[in-house]
């Protein structure tokens, strides 16, 4: 079994200066940990739309605590979807 805890402290390593989180699912769990994880001192990268759209006061929690911890929150309302994604890269 997988434990978050875990996961976290062996990313979270002081040789890593500056850990992201990519979550890259369509979970409406995931975007409630957001800023717990800008807390522990992650940045976070995702395409989840849901950590925007479910309530006004989960977006507030996850763009105040981005501000407060100075880190990134980077989103996109899709990955690739209807780009050419390959030349992209290149």
């Amino acid at each position: 079994p997988v434990s978050e805890d875990q996961f976290l402290a062996h990313v979270a390593a002081d040789h890593i200066p500056h850990c992201a989180i990519i979550d890259a699912t369509a979970s409406a769990q995931l975007p409630k940990r957001y800023a717990s994880w800008m807390r522990q001192g992650f940045h976070i990268i995702t395409p989840n739309k849901k950590g925007l759209s479910q309530d006004y006061a989960l977006y507030r929690e996850i763009k105040e605590s981005a501000a407060k911890f100075n880190k990134q929150y980077l989103y996109s309302t899709n990955v690739g979807a209807g780009l050419p994604l390959i030349k992209s890269v290149r």
